[in-house]
Formats: C-alpha cells, structure tokens, sequence
C-alpha cells in the first residue's frame, strides 16, 4: 500500500517540528546530527568542546600539521602528503578551515590553475599543540611497538629537512 502525498508530508512535518531548529542567514541547522555548527549556532557546552569542534574530521589536523612543518603548500602536495583522502574530501576539509580562519587560500590567475595554501595567525596559533599532539602520538605508538607509513615526518623546518618522497623511500628499505 502506497502512502498519499499528504501522509508523507505530514509525517515529514511532524518529524523536523518535534527538533529545535537554529537559523543562521539562509542556512538551517538540526543540532546533533552530525552536521557542524556554522558560527556556533548552538552555544558550544564548554571551551574544550569549541576547540574541538574547530579541528573535528578526520584530516583536518594533519592538514594543518603538513601546512605548519612544509609552509606553504598547493593542493596536490597536500594530497600527495594525505594518500587515503579523496580529492573532494581534501578540498572540503581546506574550505571549513579557510571558514575558520585557519588556512588562507591563494589563488593564481594562471594557466594551468595555481592554488597555494598557507597558515594563517590563527593557524600557527594552533602550532605547539599540534606538536604536542604529534610528540605524544610517537610515545604512544613507541609503547606498543608500532611505527606510521612514514616513520614521521622531521619536525624541522622546510628548508632544513629532506623531501617527504624520501623519508618515504627510506621507510619502506
């Protein structure tokens, strides 16, 4: 038995009224539904939960890793640097931080296209506690025996370390 157009719609009425619902400009928002909070629509629990809510998906934090230790950084590096993310993911994730206000996006009006990420204040702002976090992911890894794809990346600066295609070759030998 097939429902009528009005059954449908009633129940799909009656289910988003039964939510709270937050409005920002044209966009409308189901809090807890796995959807991000564009500018905190609902009022973030605590400050651990804002900070956290910045830097949540999967690849976010270590595109701002890669864009804090190689400095500036165009699209296919990144994607290069991050082998199991999809180019649309890539790119979605670079677009929430740009929102954000941790990544600027340069783009160049040649031909082939040029696009180049960087960091911007509140970007590096983020820097020690990525650090921090990279340095307690070794230990953690150290502890029960086990090692990354690339052994880790130096955490020293662009210009004074060896090229990720090499730390990578030297791993796998």
């Amino acid at each position: 038995m097939r429902a009528s157009k009005s059954t449908v719609r009633k129940s799909v009425v009656s289910c988003t009224n039964t939510l709270p619902r937050y409005t920002l400009g044209q966009y409308s928002l189901f809090p807890y539904r796995g959807v991000k909070h564009a500018q905190y629509d609902a009022v973030p629990a605590c400050s651990m939960e804002a900070a956290l809510n910045l830097i949540n998906g999967r690849w976010k934090g270590v595109i701002l890793f890669h864009l804090m230790t190689d400095g500036t950084t165009r699209f296919n590096e990144l994607q290069r640097r991050l082998p199991g993310c999809t180019p649309r993911l890539l790119s979605k994730q670079l677009r929430e931080l740009e929102d954000d206000g941790f990544v600027h996006r340069e783009v160049y009006a040649v031909v082939p296209p040029k696009v180049e990420y960087s960091l911007t204040e509140e970007g590096r702002s983020i820097g020690p506690i990525l650090l921090d976090l990279c340095s307690w992911g070794r230990d953690w890894l150290k502890r029960r025996g086990l090692t990354t794809l690339a052994n880790d990346v130096d955490e020293r600066p662009a210009n004074q370390r060896r090229p990720h295609s090499e730390t990578l070759r030297r791993s796998a030998a």
